[in-house]
């Protein structure tokens, strides 16, 4: 099968879309966007018109985007990895392969288990918010009830803004691990082979079962922030739609940046590798860099959170 393995991938790939799309669209609980309300005197067409966000409106919301579209762009790395077993440890195409199966196995596994732990403690409080109006740019005061009352985010918001956080955070300091192995690898064991897959095979399946603890976090706090956040749940999938925006700009700006940087710092590699070490280096660079910009942007909606909750000053 090892000449039609990419076909049997993606037909996998997308028999699970369809099964997955078909069990969102039953359990579903809305009416279809197609009808909803357009302003008359919107001149943009039927299509784009439901993929346009006012930022400064739903300030939050479009922050959740941008970290989503970070995240996207840092997945991109992990595609790269196949590669970089192969230069750093003069590999075969099956022993590459094999290693990446591990290694993915284990990231997918660890994340999946501590997505669903944490989204199950995310679930506490989750339903106390308000149909609409997630957005913490914004506390809206009840006429009538005296300045201290208003319809503060709930506590789900504020733990769902420190996992994601958190998990950002955790996945950035273990792209710096690969980094680090690499670079042991390269120095120890210049010319590969299976000392050096002995030597190191045991601690990356390891680390990304670690690394995969993060993005289980990450994507449990995403997934929470994602319902709490939306300006109008009437609209739900309108909203929610924007995340194929995020996948697409996140997705084509990393793999143009991620490329682009092996092909230039990875350029003078040695007899037996495609690509030079400082090119992998530049690329975990980049996953770090992404990760360190979600938790940037995790904390700094965290703190418009706090701000937001504070009472008016007399």
């Amino acid at each position: 099968l090892s000449d039609r393995d990419h076909h049997l991938y993606y037909a996998v790939m997308n028999a699970f879309l369809v099964a997955c799309a078909g069990l969102v669209c039953l359990a579903a609980n809305e009416g279809s966007s197609v009808n909803l309300h357009l302003p008359q005197d919107d001149a943009t067409s039927p299509i784009l018109s439901r993929y346009r966000l006012d930022v400064r409106k739903h300030r939050s919301f479009s922050l959740l985007l941008l970290n989503k579209t970070f995240n996207y762009a840092a997945i991109v790395v992990k595609g790269f990895l196949l590669y970089f077993w192969k230069d750093t440890f003069r590999l075969s195409e099956s022993s590459a392969q094999e290693l990446t199966a591990r290694v993915a196995i284990t990231a997918e596994c660890s994340a999946a288990l501590a997505a669903m732990v944490m989204m199950l403690l995310l679930d506490g409080d989750s339903n106390t918010d308000g149909a609409g109006g997630g957005d913490i740019s914004k506390v809206r005061k009840v006429e009538g009830a005296g300045p201290s009352r208003s319809s503060a985010p709930s506590s789900s918001t504020y733990r769902s803004l420190l996992v994601l956080g958190v998990g950002a955070a955790w996945m950035g300091a273990l792209w710096f691990g690969a980094l680090h192995v690499g670079k042991q690898a390269q120095e120890k064991f210049p010319y590969g082979g299976k000392p050096a897959l002995d030597a190191y095979a045991g601690i990356m399946v390891i680390g990304s079962a670690v690394w995969g603890a993060g993005q289980g976090l990450y994507l449990a706090g995403d997934q929470a922030l994602s319902y709490l956040l939306l300006p109008d749940r009437a609209e739900a999938a309108a909203y929610l739609a924007l995340n194929s925006v995020c996948a697409c700009l996140g997705g084509s700006i990393g793999g143009l940046a991620a490329g682009g940087l092996l092909a230039h710092f990875g350029r003078g590699a040695p007899i037996g590798q495609a690509y030079a070490f400082p090119g992998y280096a530049a690329l975990f660079v980049f996953a770090m860099t992404c990760c360190s910009m979600i938790a940037s942007v995790a904390i700094l909606m965290y703190s418009t959170l706090v701000r937001s909750a504070l009472p008016p000053s007399s």
